[in-house]
């Protein structure tokens, strides 16, 4: 197998896999450092003669957390990698955004080597790396919007996306047929390129796993973060230049003590409240001017199929491996903590969710409040508003319970990315999932939906059966599980108490 290519912007060689070649760490944009820091990327400079491309590029600057196993990071970070069965075709192609809270992350974490995907469902799949926390995401713009570019971020990603419409072909890929997909931070991206004009042209259709359209914030909120941002490095008004020339580890310090405070996301009558991902794509009148879920609503991409979804119990992350002490939380405590979220609404939303699960300890009633505030009822509300505008959207929930800490943790976030990837025997995959034939089975079957979803717009396939789009009326999901099948949406309580609120 030949594993060179020649590309619009120069030759590269990969390495072979098992069913594909690998091209990793191939730069998409130029270093954005010096006069480049906070700026829109620029495209990477065309190459003579033949690149290596066997290993992965740079990590984005970051504060490293539960994600280990990562290059060394540098701000010279815009690069990408590619997986393809063959070079010669026109294939499905299916681009990952890699997630962490628009804070953390890579695309070369081991867990996101997308070969076994692209070998079993005859595509080419595309990760790369963006900027982060506030060299991605802080909104210095809306301080001074002739020195500043907003989102740096998310113009990383459609750049990326850029890259991909000129060059796919030489790896075998098919630009009229993109599919944006991306998890967490990654599906709230995907998201929101969904509602952007920028991104028209870039993708048909895409895929949010535990991501949707609230994640965004205003532009009063997001200079109000900037502000905070400069005035942690001593920063005034009539100095920001200063900043393109401040070490790294002074802005990533700045950074930590930036996320420690409380934002206002979401739709602005209704807004979530969050504690920690301060950090978020900002309505910046350019890209987006309105909450996506809001974009959604007008009919925006209507055109384009989307599949959305989330975890049982995605909570279960951060009460097992962030924050293991709202594992002791009694009723009055978590009260504290609810209210925090849904303001004048606490006690209401400690009733609701203990009557739930009147027998079951407080943290899972907390978890629950949790995961449908955050993930569930924000993804459904996706697909209730682009429904309501003529749009096409499948939702599903994911349920296969882990065995760490004895199999008392559930469905927990991020777990089914080694399902769609392929990866549930591999370090990560079977550390959270056990390994062995059902979640290969599983897994299997993830991978057929999702690679059907990339080819046709429909995830229906012989092993699951129909899948048939999200209906207002009759509000139905795949449940994907052991025993995987279409179920109806919870229909208790909960709604028209969030009904309220998202």
């Amino acid at each position: 197998m030949d594993d060179v290519v020649s590309t619009p912007s120069g030759r590269l060689r990969g390495r072979e896999m098992p069913g594909v070649m690998a091209f990793r760490g191939v730069p998409y944009g130029a270093p954005p450092v010096g006069a480049r820091r906070f700026r829109a990327p620029e495209p990477a400079a065309p190459w003579q003669g033949e690149r290596e491309a066997r290993e992965v590029g740079a990590t984005a600057p970051q504060v490293i957390g539960l994600m280990r196993d990562l290059p060394p990071q540098s701000e010279d970070c815009l690069t990408l990698n590619v997986w393809t069965p063959a070079l010669q075709g026109r294939r499905p192609v299916m681009v990952f955004v890699h997630g962490g809270a628009f804070t953390t992350g890579s695309s070369a974490h081991p867990m996101y080597d997308a070969g076994a995907l692209a070998a079993r469902g005859d595509v080419v799949v595309v990760s790369f790396n963006y900027r982060l926390g506030v060299l991605g995401f802080a909104d210095l713009a809306a301080l001074d919007g002739s020195a500043f570019d907003s989102n740096p971020g998310l113009r990383d990603q459609l750049l990326a996306l850029r890259w991909v419409q000129q060059h796919i072909e030489a790896f075998g890929g098919d630009p009229e047929q993109v599919t944006l997909f991306g998890q967490s931070a990654g599906a709230m991206s995907a998201v929101t390129l969904l509602a952007s004009v920028q991104s028209e042209g870039l993708f048909s259709r895409v895929i949010a796993q535990s991501g949707a359209g609230h994640h965004t914030v205003a532009r009063d909120e997001s200079g109000r973060i900037a502000e905070r941002f400069c005035a942690q490095l001593g920063v005034g008004a009539g100095a920001l230049e200063r900043l393109r020339a401040l070490p790294l580890d002074q802005l990533l310090e700045a950074q930590a003590k930036t996320l420690r405070g409380w934002v206002r996301v979401g739709t602005a009558e209704r807004p979530l409240r969050s504690a920690a991902m301060t950090l978020v794509p900002a309505i910046d009148g350019e890209l987006i001017d309105a909450p996506p879920v809001d974009i959604a609503g007008r009919g925006a991409a209507r055109d384009i199929p989307l599949l959305v979804g989330t975890n049982r119990d995605e909570w279960d992350f951060w009460l097992f491996l962030s924050d293991p002490s709202k594992r002791k939380l009694d009723e009055a405590s978590m009260l504290k903590v609810v209210e925090k979220r849904v303001p004048g609404r606490g006690r209401e939303a400690v009733a609701l969710y203990r009557a739930l699960t009147p027998d079951a300890p407080v943290y899972r009633s907390y978890g629950t409040f949790e995961t449908d505030r955050v993930f569930g009822v924000p993804a459904r509300r996706l697909a209730e508003r682009r429904a309501a505008a003529g749009a096409r959207s499948w939702l599903y929930e994911f349920d296969w319970p882990s065995t760490l800490f004895g199999g008392d943790m559930g469905a927990l976030h991020t777990l089914e990315v080694p399902f769609v990837l392929g990866s549930v025997d591999e370090d990560y995959g079977r550390l959270f999932t056990g390994g062995g034939e059902g979640p290969q089975r599983l897994s299997g079957r993830m991978m057929d939906a999702w690679v059907a979803f990339a080819r046709t717009g429909d995830p229906s396939t012989e092993a699951l059966g129909e899948w048939p789009a999200f209906a207002p009326a009759t509000p139905a999901r795949m449940r994907l599980a052991a025993r995987s099948g279409m179920q109806p949406c919870p229909a208790d309580a909960r709604e028209p108490f969030w009904r309220e609120l998202l």
